[in-house]
């Protein structure tokens, strides 16, 4: 188990509730509207592989899953390591649906296979303050947080709780124990 899964714990994750994506979607539009919090079209899905003959072929699956979903089709896809032995699903679209769908996709192909408890974090990139920032989804917990970061290790906790309070007047399933508003380093996109 890579680090993450140290961080994350040895528990199965949780499918992500299709409503839960839904509504940060739909939050994501309304506070662009009304705020400068911009989704910039990434997402991913980071979690820890195993020497199982799926994640040899997953690359395939998931490029037929995408192409073969009218809710995902168009969406770019790639797969990367980062430098905690963990690898990534990015996923790439303007379209912020057509995007959440593709991670809820993602999701069912793990889940197909009962490899669920390799998922460690969803992720949605966004525009906060003029800067890159994040909404991470952790399966253990089926909560969202926000991430900042401003350097290699290093993130603005200010900015985390300002964006923290938007996700929550909108009704985001957010975190509500700060503690576990963690830093995801290494995040490829």
């Amino acid at each position: 188990m890579g680090l993450l899964g140290g961080l994350f714990g040895g528990k199965s994750a949780k499918a992500p509730r299709k409503g839960r994506f839904l509504t940060a979607v739909n939050t994501l539009e309304a506070l662009k509207a009304k705020t400068d919090l911009r989704p910039t079209g990434k997402a991913g899905v980071v979690f820890n592989p195993s020497g199982d003959d799926f994640f040899k072929k997953l690359p395939q699956e998931l490029a037929n899953t995408i192409a073969a979903n009218p809710a995902a089709r168009g969406v770019r896809l790639d797969l990367m390591d980062d430098a905690y032995s963990s690898r990534w699903v990015v996923l790439e679209d303007k379209d912020m649906p057509r995007l959440a769908a593709s991670v809820l996709l993602v999701d069912g192909v793990f889940s197909a296979k009962e490899l669920r408890r390799h998922l460690l974090a969803a992720v949605i990139q966004v525009e906060f303050e003029r800067r890159k920032a994040y909404w991470i989804y952790s399966y253990k917990r089926e909560r969202f947080h926000p991430f900042v970061p401003t350097g290699e290790k290093t993130r603005d906790g200010k900015a985390e709780m300002r964006m923290g309070e938007l996700m929550s007047k909108e009704k985001v399933a957010l975190e509500g124990t700060l503690e576990l508003w963690y830093a995801l380093w290494g995040i490829p996109f």
